[in-house]
């Protein structure tokens, strides 16, 4: 990109301006492009406070006259630079619950947005994004990251989109995760539960409990009666 950049410059298709405050610092950038070239840049500029690129005359030899259109990109230089927004499809795709599941319970163990998460792991499949989100948890777990959390995710990620990153620490983790979210499922559907109330037993009939009377005494004299051995043992 900056060699077409170049080109574009040199050719005189694109101006790139800067323009600077009054203590000299620089403000912004302008980049101001056009479909044909331009030879005489100063009615476009429209600001005196420019450094502007020395600029090499193009050659018109084979230049097509076309409709003149601008279009003028500010660059604030005072913000942090943020990559442009990754498209839909370039986002790992979640097909199943399950996937979804885990994916979630991963980010809240890091504690990201899902959807940051997925932006970060844009060009990765999701079977490979999951993977490098529970290296990373493991990794946090057993304190084995010397940088910070996002930087050691980020080296993570630029592995896996050059195919050399290995699931290693993370690995039991990855396994075990479906086993973790059933069982904090039965937690979570044993505290929803209602308290066991003496109320909810079915009552018993009098004949019913008349049988578990004559059960209890028939095993009461069964066990009076029975012969004793040595050392006073039945």
């Amino acid at each position: 990109m900056r060699t077409a950049i170049q080109q574009l410059e040199r050719l005189n298709y694109m101006k790139i301006v800067r323009e600077r405050s009054e203590s000299g610092r620089f403000v912004r950038s302008r980049w101001i492009v056009s479909d044909e070239p331009i030879l005489d840049w100063a009615p476009y500029l429209g600001n005196p406070a420019v450094e502007e690129r020395a600029q090499e005359q193009p050659t018109l030899d084979d230049q097509r006259p076309t409709n003149t259109k601008f279009v003028e990109i500010p660059m604030n230089f005072e913000t942090t630079t943020t990559p442009p927004p990754h498209s839909v499809s370039n986002l790992p795709e979640i097909g199943n619950e399950a996937d979804e599941e885990i994916w979630l319970w991963l980010c809240q163990k890091l504690t990201i947005e899902p959807q940051k998460a997925r932006q970060d792991c844009a060009g990765l499949s999701a079977t490979v994004a999951i993977d490098v989100l529970a290296e990373v948890v493991e990794c946090k777990r057993q304190g084995g990251i010397r940088k910070s959390v996002p930087q050691f995710m980020s080296s993570l990620l630029r592995k896996a989109r050059e195919g050399t990153f290995n699931l290693s620490a993370g690995a039991s983790l990855r396994k075990a995760i479906p086993q973790i979210l059933q069982n904090q499922k039965a937690l979570h559907a044993a505290a929803a539960a209602p308290p066991f109330s003496p109320d909810a037993v079915p009552a018993m009939t009098i004949a019913e409990r008349r049988e578990k009377l004559r059960q209890v005494r028939d095993e009461l004299a069964r066990t009076a009666h029975e012969p004793r051995l040595a050392g006073g043992s039945r």
